[in-house]
């Protein structure tokens, strides 16, 4: 692990950009699996499982996988075939291209300080990105996920949180945040204000890429579903009333990561019957989001500030969709109303 804390010193301190919380969160994760592949197709022990006490410190899984291997473990041949189970797994290029940017910038300051003789990730090409257009969901789909994931959970499921889970998708298809920006979010990151006609306005302060902070309004309702949860949150005796505390976490405390987050929305999806592409996961709301926001009168250029786009063209991809007649089977403007019938419905405590 050792390793990796100096290869992020030094994209910290040498990278013209920095490196972000966000950014390093995801680095670390993406050569925790690359750590885990590895072990496991040499045939390491798999370590125990971590105790109470050890799940309480931050990144404590990521670190358990990161200590698993050393930098002589890295060859070009075991790198390969961690390549080769992402493809078989359908990983998408997106997501084995944001990986192998990872593995190939701790190679190569391996290779900067000694620790490698040779770059394993030399002879990888960068995954061609998918020229097909993104995912969204319709307003049914919306409505179906929302269903799912507030009911009851099963005795057997621990992880699930029916509050928690609906606070979760109207933060995600009510605002478009990257699932890294939605699990930085802090408590006081939420925003509330009344405007001089005695309109509640919320916002929320969002982190994005290269640690650029932007402003996301966000609909009443989605805030009135978060604040439900935290009131739940609270009574569990799991925090959540410091404006510093991390705004979504598991059932037991821990901060949500990204591999948490991913089996939740598996689960709502398959609870709903509804099937996307490999790779997209939580980052379908988003896509949700921004079609809903088009179909909305919402220019492109505005799209991009709400999105957290460094480039232009990147959001004009919605444009594309609306081009050919998607952005109207797919809104993220029904969010809204789709958690007020589920609130409306919902037995008073």
């Amino acid at each position: 692990m050792e390793f990796v804390d100096g290869w992020v010193r030094y994209r910290r301190t040498h990278s013209r950009r920095g490196l972000s919380p966000n950014s390093e969160i995801a680095y670390r994760q993406d050569l925790a699996g690359l750590a885990r592949r590895i072990a496991d197709l040499r045939g390491y022990t798999a370590p125990a499982p971590l105790t109470a006490a050890q799940r309480q410190v931050p990144n404590a899984t990521t670190n358990l996988q990161l200590g698993r291997v050393l930098p002589r473990d890295l060859t070009a041949d075991a790198v390969e075939e961690v390549a080769s189970e992402l493809v078989r797994e359908g990983k998408s290029a997106a997501t084995r291209a944001r990986m192998l940017s990872a593995w190939r910038g701790f190679s190569r300051w391996l290779v900067l300080q000694g620790h490698l003789v040779a770059d394993p990730t030399l002879a990888f090409e960068t995954p061609m990105a998918d020229s097909r257009l993104p995912v969204a969901f319709s307003d049914e789909e919306l409505r179906a996920i929302l269903k799912a994931a507030a009911a009851e959970p099963d005795a057997q499921t621990r992880a699930q949180w029916p509050l928690r889970e609906v606070a979760l998708i109207g933060v995600l298809a009510g605002a478009g945040l990257r699932a890294t920006e939605l699990l930085g979010l802090e408590v006081g990151d939420i925003g509330r204000q009344v405007d001089e006609k005695g309109c509640s306005l919320f916002r929320l302060s969002v982190t994005g890429k290269g640690s650029k902070d932007r402003v996301v309004p966000v609909a009443g309702e989605v805030v009135v579903a978060v604040d439900a949860y935290l009131l739940d949150r609270c009574e569990r005796g799991l925090g959540g009333d410091e404006p510093v505390d991390r705004l979504f976490v598991r059932t037991d405390g821990r901060a949500l990561n990204t591999q948490a987050l991913d089996y939740l929305v598996d689960g709502w999806l398959r609870a709903a019957k509804v099937t996307i592409r490999a790779g997209e996961k939580a980052h379908a709301f988003r896509h949700t989001y921004a079609v809903g926001q088009i179909d909305n009168g919402t220019t492109v250029a505005e799209l991009q500030e709400l999105l957290g786009h460094a480039d232009l063209s990147t959001t004009g991809i919605y444009l594309r969709m609306a081009a050919a007649g998607l952005h109207h089977a797919a809104r993220a403007a029904p969010v809204a109303r789709l958690l007020r019938e589920l609130h409306s419905r919902r037995p008073r405590r």
